[in-house]
């Protein structure tokens, strides 16, 4: 006979951090906790965590809410990325209409040091307005700059001709870009020692990134730091209220609390 799981919890992931809670709590709480990890689907092969996994969108926040009542979710725990505002905003008004309990798992913000040279802008319209800025105050060859912002914001950059674009993602492109945009594929984590080998083989003069905090992204700050690059730095939206923890074995803790009489060795 299958023993069901005594609570279900909904884990908004995507994240390393998302896969990490769904392997601590597959440990520390067997059956006890069911939990289904929700994924957006923008990645073609997304890191799989265990326990159930669905992917794709809920359909706003009356399917969200929805769901979560059908499905009968004890709890919701948004491990999503800092950048995911809007289904960030989802979950706390859809667990607010299904009086649910919901914990935010963030990375901690990244801190300036003082050999940083960051540019701070507040979105990634900013950040292509002052790539142009800075494009338009160098003469002869064109600017250098490599893009970390994934592939779907890259088109406030492309109307700048005088920039020669070095563009990161996980994915190969699903169309052809101009002939200005080189694409290099990656996923982190990476090394700082490999970040500043990356910077220095394609040359680049400005580093376009968010602030996306945590570790995974972090060598290449040090890498920017080390070979004096500077950094127009993308700050992150804001955070929805409500019970927020920066590490994973806390999230635990608050998973044990309301779900389970356990509490995690």
């Amino acid at each position: 006979m299958i023993r069901r799981p005594q609570k279900r919890l909904l884990l908004l992931g995507g994240t390393g951090e998302a896969v990490i809670l769904a392997e601590a709590a597959q440990k520390y709480f067997g059956a006890d906790v069911e939990v289904i990890t929700s994924l957006a689907g923008r990645t073609r092969h997304p890191v799989s965590p265990p326990g159930t996994v669905r992917v794709g969108g809920f359909g706003g926040i009356e399917g969200l809410t929805a769901f979560l009542r059908d499905e009968d979710i004890a709890a919701v725990i948004d491990a999503t990325h800092p950048f995911a505002a809007q289904i960030s905003r989802y979950a706390r008004l859809a667990a607010e209409n299904a009086k649910l309990p919901r914990l935010q798992l963030t990375r901690l913000p990244w801190q300036q040091q003082a050999d940083d040279k960051w540019i701070l802008v507040k979105d990634v319209v900013a950040a292509a307005s002052a790539v142009g800025a800075l494009a338009s105050k160098k003469s002869g060859s064109k600017l250098k700059v490599f893009l970390t912002i994934g592939s779907q914001e890259v088109e406030p950059f492309l109307a700048i001709s005088e920039v020669e674009y070095v563009l990161r993602q996980i994915d190969p492109a699903e169309k052809t870009l101009l002939a200005n945009v080189q694409v290099v594929i990656g996923r982190g984590p990476f090394t700082r020692e490999r970040e500043i080998e990356a910077l220095a083989q394609y040359k680049v003069q400005i580093l376009v990134t968010k602030a996306s905090g945590g570790t995974a992204t972090y060598p290449k700050i040090e890498a920017a730091r080390e070979l004096k690059i500077p950094v127009i730095m993308i700050s992150r939206p804001p955070s929805e209220s409500g019970d927020t923890v920066t590490e994973v074995m806390a999230a635990v803790e608050w998973i044990a609390e309301k779900l389970t009489d356990k509490r995690p060795k």
